[in-house]
């Protein structure tokens, strides 16, 4: 007969599995992707401010003792629009959350296995 901290140690790893699964399984788009919001019109008595954006600022060379060469740049840290292009997007952080989920389930399926073995052997 199964005591009451292996049965809880069952409940919480079946409720892991489920939420793994239902997480890996939902799509990546929100369900209503397809619905966009309508943006209001500006009125008309005001003037629309200017919608251009100003030009990201030219990378000016780097001359120091550490690095000579004239023709070298400094690194533009990157605007916005590019860092999904990185590969920095909305789910840039699901791989380390799974694996965080993954192995929590990992640990409580060796440490109940362990004190399954544990008792058996007692027995």
């Amino acid at each position: 007969m199964l005591n009451n901290q292996m049965k809880f140690t069952g409940i919480v790893l079946l409720s892991l599995l489920l939420a793994t699964a239902v997480f890996l399984v939902r799509p990546t788009a929100p369900a209503f992707a397809g619905i966009t919001p309508t943006a209001t019109p500006a009125p008309t008595d005001t003037p629309a401010p200017p919608t251009s954006t100003p030009l990201p600022p030219t990378p000016t060379p780097v001359t120091s003792s550490t690095n000579p060469d004239p023709a070298a740049t400094e690194t533009p840290i990157p605007t916005p629009e590019v860092i999904p292009e990185l590969g920095a997007g909305p789910s840039a952080g699901q791989a380390g959350f799974m694996g965080a989920v993954l192995l929590g389930i990992f640990a409580l399926l060796a440490v109940s296995w362990w004190k399954a073995w544990q008792m058996y052997r007692q027995e």
